[in-house]
């Protein structure tokens, strides 16, 4: 456990907006599914109380299905996913570290990695490294990272130090 929370503080998180940007944007939205979104986005962002990762996940897949979204649209809901991974693996009361492990990889499977969210291959990556919620496995844990780092998140470069500094045959 220790060695999780060592390695969880290689993780940061830049925010572009703030509590007031969020009420303001959800107080313009008619559509109560779009509306739940963006309150479980902000939930992770302020680490505020707005309702449980099923719940996002359940409003994500119902407005998928309500708005007859194509592939390369849902795609974005990645992000509902690695939302909810973040809930789990971070989450007061709610903490399941298999079920984050679950999220990530789901927001891995539908693309979601854009350039400051490859923060999720970095934190699938930890979670293998520690064997939280999955089987330890410090090669994936090393082919994660390095993905990360592929698509251009840098802070991947620190998880592969400690990484190949621990288990530097996983490394090879």
């Amino acid at each position: 456990m220790k060695k999780l929370l060592l390695v969880m503080l290689l993780v940061k998180s830049i925010f572009a907006y703030t509590e007031e940007d969020y009420d303001s944007y959800i107080s313009m939205i008619n559509d109560p599914l779009q509306k739940q979104l963006i309150r479980c986005e902000k939930e992770v962002q302020f680490h505020k109380d707005y309702g449980s990762p099923e719940v996002c996940i359940k409003a994500a897949e119902m407005y998928s299905k309500e708005k007859k979204l194509s592939a390369e649209q849902k795609k974005y809901f990645g992000e509902v996913y690695f939302n909810a991974a973040v809930m789990y693996n971070f989450g007061e009361g709610n903490q399941n570290y298999k079920k984050a492990a679950q999220m990530y990889q789901k927001s891995i499977d539908v693309g979601y990695c854009e350039f400051d969210q490859c923060s999720i291959k970095q934190n699938l990556g930890i979670l293998y490294f520690a064997g939280a919620g999955v089987e330890e496995n410090h090669i994936k844990a090393y082919n994660l990272f390095k993905s990360a780092l592929e698509h251009g998140y840098s802070d991947a470069q620190r998880a592969l130090q400690v990484l190949c500094t621990k288990s530097p045959w996983a490394c090879r």
